[in-house]
């Protein structure tokens, strides 16, 4: 639990302090956070693995604890995402946050069955063209 708790802790250090909060305009921040992401998996020195999400996989369906630990690290990791997106003015923000999570979730379950990182810097990619597309920049007046 505690192993848990420190990666969550630490996941969250990690993109509060990153360059994009920086940004004034939260459509820049929500852009610069799958940046971030997609410099991730690109990055040969970072390993291509979540301890949430191993630990949702493979004890939150028979541990009620862990259950709970995943739903809250899962809950932490999305908030600033989620107000990111409102401030933006993108829809259901809470519901785009848990689709931008499952994808780097599914990617990197896909990245080590076919062991391929690409599969993830695409699909950020593909999800950032996607907001774009369906959200894009207001025009300045």
């Amino acid at each position: 639990k505690a192993a848990l708790e420190r990666f969550v802790r630490r996941q969250m250090e990690m993109f509060q302090s990153a360059p994009f909060q920086k940004e004034k305009d939260p459509r820049a921040r929500v852009l610069g956070r799958i940046d971030a992401v997609i410099a991730i998996f690109q990055d040969p020195k970072i390993p291509k693995s979540c301890l949430l999400g191993n630990f949702s996989q493979e004890l939150a369906p028979t541990h009620p604890d862990f259950q709970a630990l995943c739903a809250q690290g899962f809950s932490c990791s999305t908030e600033g995402f989620t107000r990111d997106l409102s401030a933006a003015g993108y829809g259901d923000a809470a519901r785009l946050a848990d689709l931008f999570l499952a994808i780097i979730q599914g990617s990197l379950i896909l990245i080590k069955a076919k062991k391929d990182v690409s599969i993830g810097v695409e699909n950020m990619r593909h999800f950032k063209s996607y907001i774009e597309s369906q959200f894009p920049r207001k025009a300045r007046r």
